[in-house]
């Protein structure tokens, strides 16, 4: 399924389609790419695979206001754990 945006193309990706037909399957995603002198095709075969990666990663959120501050702290605590063991210094762990 692709359709067209006011100012760039969607392509659409389903997982676990119902039938060959249908557009409904058990997970989906849209994306939207803006390009000026791309080939269709390119921006076709790109999307999917960009619909793809997201249905694979099964986001919880849709925008980045939408992450709990309680979720972005506990992230936050994994990264600054995960930097700890690296040894590197102060100044770039806070980067």
């Amino acid at each position: 399924l692709k359709m067209k945006s006011t100012d760039g193309t969607l392509v659409s990706y389903v997982h676990g389609k119902v039938s060959e037909n249908a557009n409904a399957g058990s997970s989906a995603a849209i994306v939207e790419l803006v390009g000026v002198g791309v080939d269709p095709k390119v921006v076709a075969d790109a999307g999917k695979k960009l619909a793809m990666h997201i249905v694979a990663a099964k986001p919880l959120y849709l925008k980045a206001d939408d992450v709990p501050s309680e979720v972005l702290d506990k992230e936050r605590a994994i990264l600054r754990s995960q930097l700890a063991d690296s040894n590197k210094p102060p100044e770039v762990q806070e980067k």
